[in-house]
């Protein structure tokens, strides 16, 4: 394990001195009572080990984000684990599962999962988590979702780990403006994937387009589509400058693949979720590097934050990293360890009481992994900025930022 990594995780460990302090943990493993001075354990956690659900798409069209988001996440609790656990006492492990971004499988699974776990390290899906959102609630099990709506957002088990969607496109957008890579009046195309994650990016380019007399031409799309041909020649003949895509990695990789084979010179932009570094490998991969713009809600590994992470994750899983979700999974990961400290600290670490945790702190950090998250407002936005990204063969893992750090504009927020 990486020693200076170590070090840097026990810096990121959440509420100062905790583990120095919460040395009278306890296991009541039942759940029903304390000693005075213990704290009160329940469901997920057995002897010392508290298990953590990973519930997400290991095979389906967000494989690749899940495995290393997944892995991101892996990668930090072996780090705190080395550095001592969670207040000093509980080593962290995981309960993996697979819906393949079916919503029933989301649902059964989570049913399987819960009486074993303590809190949802992810569970990947926008529609995934609402259709389990009221169990969640009844169950008092945290979760962080690998989605961002102000749906979700509203419910304070949801532990919402980036911008709102529809903030995201908005605040991409005015990058792009700000950059003249569009301007005001212009068409844009859009491929949004159906559901809550494509549908609520709609909500947000469809604001930017009314604030700047732009003229959108849109287009709902499936996750089984896989030829955008239609979608691009629709929006191209109306004279779409630029694209925006809110869906799966494959959908970008096609609008690349259309403009490219076309001969168009169309800036493409996208939501968190519809990237992966390998997209260069395919057709339209140079088109990619020449026309992308994202959003990251995590660092990437071109900056002083991501850089001991990349190193880390080369040393402990022998590949290179091909998405923004290994420090998304970090990031949050951390986050999550501040919530468990707290709750420790308050001498409850039942589902209810890492819930209450989560509440107590409102603002949870990354040391510049993650922008800072406030969730002391249900239903708004935890942050207003973001990481702007390109796709760069040149660059460690393949995602390059546009700027020093995260950016915000005046134009998002959470008003």
């Amino acid at each position: 394990m990486n020693k200076k990594l170590i070090r840097r995780a026990g810096a990121v460990l959440g509420a100062a001195a905790l583990v120095a302090t919460m040395s009278a943990c306890s296991t009541k493993a039942d759940g029903g009572s304390a000693e005075a001075g213990d704290v009160l354990t329940g469901a997920g956690i057995s002897g010392d080990t508290i298990t953590l659900g990973l519930l997400g798409d290991l095979t389906g069209p967000f494989a690749a984000l899940t495995t290393e988001m997944n892995n991101g996440s892996i990668l930090y609790w072996n780090e705190a684990n080395a550095a001592g656990g969670v207040c000093g006492t509980y080593q962290v492990a995981f309960d993996t599962k697979d819906h393949g971004y079916n919503v029933q499988n989301s649902v059964s699974m989570y049913n399987q999962m819960t009486p074993n776990v303590l809190a949802y390290q992810a569970l990947v899906g926008g529609s995934q988590t609402a259709a389990v959102l009221d169990q969640a609630e009844a169950d008092h099990r945290l979760i962080v979702p690998s989605s961002a709506t102000e749906h979700l957002a509203q419910s304070d088990v949801i532990l919402t780990p980036a911008m709102l969607y529809n903030l995201d496109a908005e605040l991409v957008l005015e990058y792009m403006l700000e950059q003249g890579t569009i301007a005001e009046g212009d068409t844009i195309g859009m491929v949004y994937l159906e559901g809550d994650y494509g549908e609520s990016a709609h909500v947000g380019v469809q604001a930017f387009a009314e604030r700047h007399d732009i003229t959108l031409v849109d287009s709902l799309v499936k996750p089984t589509d896989s030829d955008m041909t239609s979608a691009v020649n629709n929006a191209v003949s109306q004279g779409a400058t630029a694209f925006f895509i809110a869906s799966v990695p494959a959908h970008t990789s096609s609008v690349a693949t259309v403009l490219e084979a076309a001969g168009e010179d169309v800036a493409m932009a996208g939501s968190w979720p519809s990237y992966t570094a390998s997209l260069m490998n395919n057709t339209g991969g140079q088109y990619l590097q020449d026309h992308f713009t994202a959003g990251s809600m995590a660092t990437t590994f071109d900056l002083p934050a991501g850089e001991p992470i990349i190193t880390a994750y080369e040393a402990e899983f022998g590949s290179t990293p091909e998405t923004n979700q290994v420090p998304m999974g970090y990031g949050t990961a951390a986050m999550m360890h501040q919530i468990l400290d707290r709750a420790c600290e308050l001498g409850d670490l039942t589902p209810e009481g890492v819930v209450a945790a989560k509440n107590d702190l409102g603002t949870l950090t990354s040391d510049g992994v993650m922008p800072d998250m406030d969730y002391t407002e249900l239903g708004k936005s935890p942050t207003v900025e973001e990481f702007i990204i390109k796709l760069d063969s040149e660059a460690p893992g393949g995602i390059a930022s546009r700027e020093d750090g995260p950016y915000s504009n005046p134009a998002v927020t959470n008003d």
